[in-house]
């Protein structure tokens, strides 16, 4: 199954890439108010459901407008079962 119609153009940040997922029917999922070793500590990840599998893909700790990597967006597509290469990465 291909995405390409749903995604035009490689994501260039973590916020473009989340609108993406999100037109294919992924969810974003929240966990604050742990504590780490550090002090207080959250959590992110991309949630895809499909014939009853759910995958999970942990998103790196950085801003929605920060510019994403190529092998950042790479890893949370292949982590959701999703093919890179509908989201532009080659």
């Amino acid at each position: 199954m291909t995405l390409a119609p749903l995604v035009l153009k490689r994501p260039e940040t973590l916020r473009d890439l989340l609108e993406a997922l999100h037109r294919v029917g992924c969810r974003v999922s929240g966990v604050s108010g742990m504590r780490g070793p550090r002090g207080p500590a959250a959590s992110r990840t991309v949630v895809r459901t499909l014939n009853g599998v759910r995958r999970v893909a942990q998103l790196p700790n950085m801003n929605d407008g920060d510019t994403l990597t190529p092998e950042v967006g790479r890893s949370i597509c292949r982590q959701l079962g999703l093919p890179p290469e509908d989201f532009g990465y080659v």
